[in-house]
């Protein structure tokens, strides 16, 4: 099997001191050594905590929660904003895992989870003077 030392990486983790750590070499080229990289769509960092992974997470959850909000905007039905949350946001939600998580993420997370459920549930101001009118 041949490496490809340009896309290979090296990743120490645990508490070893990197100053007294030689770096890899393989075929004379030194491999690069890093403290996180992705692989197969998971950001590692070499303290092994999920922090820069759910970071990542938050971010693609907040863009796909701006992309449900104009959806909700243009009047689609409930039933098909919650068909878009399962299809697009859902799976996103999922790669999460909370054994590892700050508080600090946990509660981003949440208060996203919670956004996505007022765009499903709550209704349009417009929604509701459309049922005022309607009875009053």
């Amino acid at each position: 099997m041949l490496i490809n030392c340009t896309k290979t990486k090296e990743m120490i983790t645990g508490k070893a001191k990197l100053d007294n750590m030689p770096y890899l070499q393989i075929d004379r080229k030194q491999i690069e050594r890093v403290s996180e990289f992705k692989t197969l769509g998971l950001k590692v960092s070499n303290n092994l905590h999920w922090d820069c992974n759910t970071e990542i997470i938050c971010n693609k959850m907040l863009s796909k929660l701006y992309f449900l909000k104009l959806l909700k905007r243009v009047g689609l039905a409930i039933g098909d904003l919650q068909y878009s949350y399962s299809t697009v946001i859902g799976p996103i939600v999922c790669i999460v895992w909370n054994h590892n998580l700050t508080t600090a993420l946990s509660d981003q997370l949440e208060c996203y989870q919670n956004r996505a459920t007022n765009y499903l549930w709550r209704p349009n101001q417009r929604d509701v003077l459309f049922l005022y009118t309607l009875t009053g």
